[in-house]
């Protein structure tokens, strides 16, 4: 029982993978966001929608939605190496999903405007640009209903923002 719907516990939570495709996979997604697409918290997702993997890499988390997602959800994913997308782009086709794959800077301001008030979920995991997570709060996300699941690294971050970049 998580009480409130702030916050959840994860610690209870045994990951029950829900699709042949990723059973079978030589990789695994985050598991932070294993675990919370198995818990109520998205549960009550609509049956379609527009979810976005932001600085998804080499793609093993926005493959995870796509398998996971109701199939009429559109899945988006955003890096800024294309060689990384190019990676991501062989998953997905190992996986059978589809992916709409982007190399954008997501540093730029309103990189992802065309998205404003659609986007129903929006996933990161080791990617943090404060302004990022302020215009998904207040204009990116559909309202009311849209939901950020975010995680990324606690510790001193005091070094330079082209540091959090990942290779090419």
């Amino acid at each position: 029982d998580r009480g409130d719907k702030g916050g959840a516990d994860f610690r209870e939570v045994e990951p029950q993978i829900p699709s042949d495709a990723l059973a079978s996979a030589t990789w695994r997604p985050n598991p932070f966001l294993e675990n919370v697409m198995l818990l109520d918290y998205v549960q009550d997702l609509p049956s379609h929608g527009l979810a976005v993997d932001i600085g998804c890499g080499s793609g093993r988390d926005a493959v995870f939605l796509a398998l996971v997602l109701p199939a009429a959800w559109t899945v988006v994913a955003v890096d800024n190496h294309q060689g990384a997308l190019d990676r991501a782009a062989e998953l997905a086709d190992s996986a059978g999903v589809q992916l709409d794959l982007r190399c954008l800077d997501l540093r730029q301001p309103g990189v992802l405007d065309e998205w404003s008030g659609a986007i129903d979920l929006a996933h990161g995991c080791r990617f943090l640009h404060k302004p990022l997570i302020y215009d998904l709060q207040s204009k990116l996300l559909r309202r009311p209903g849209g939901r950020i699941i975010w995680s990324t690294f606690a510790g001193n971050a005091q070094h330079q923002p082209e540091d959090n970049l990942a290779p090419p």
